[in-house]
């Protein structure tokens, strides 16, 4: 993990997003009444979202092991969703979506956008005391 002021702040964020993105998997869904859902478009956000917070915390060399921290969240949701019978049930195209939203993050911040929560802090004067 990087050396940040308010470390214990960043990683809040991120159990945050997993309990959001645990929330909306696992809880059973309302009737849409037909409504056109961008289901795909929200798996990968979420999973885009969770990576790019994660890669902001962490060194270079534990991207990767991010990256399959957060494809492993997507799988076992999924599998979670097959045997919970409360109107969930898996979907192969949805744990699909869920790994391009966390490989194209780990992409971008293999590109250079890893590590933002150090700049962030720096931007905002935040020493190393907490």
């Amino acid at each position: 993990m990087l050396d940040l002021a308010r470390r214990g702040w960043w990683v809040l964020g991120a159990v945050a997003i997993i309990l959001l993105i645990l929330t909306g998997s696992l809880l059973p869904l309302p009737e849409m009444g037909g409504l056109n859902s961008n289901d795909k478009l929200n798996h990968a956000a979420a999973y885009a979202a969770l990576m790019f917070w994660t890669v902001g915390m962490l060194r270079r060399a534990w991207y990767v092991v991010a990256w399959a921290g957060v494809v492993t969240l997507g799988g076992s949701v999924e599998l979670v969703q097959a045997l919970m019978g409360l109107g969930r049930h898996a979907d192969w195209y949805d744990f699909f979506a869920n790994l391009l939203g966390a490989s194209l993050m780990l992409m971008l911040a293999w590109a250079g956008l890893g590590g933002w929560a150090c700049r962030v802090e720096r931007a905002l004067g935040l020493t190393g005391e907490s």
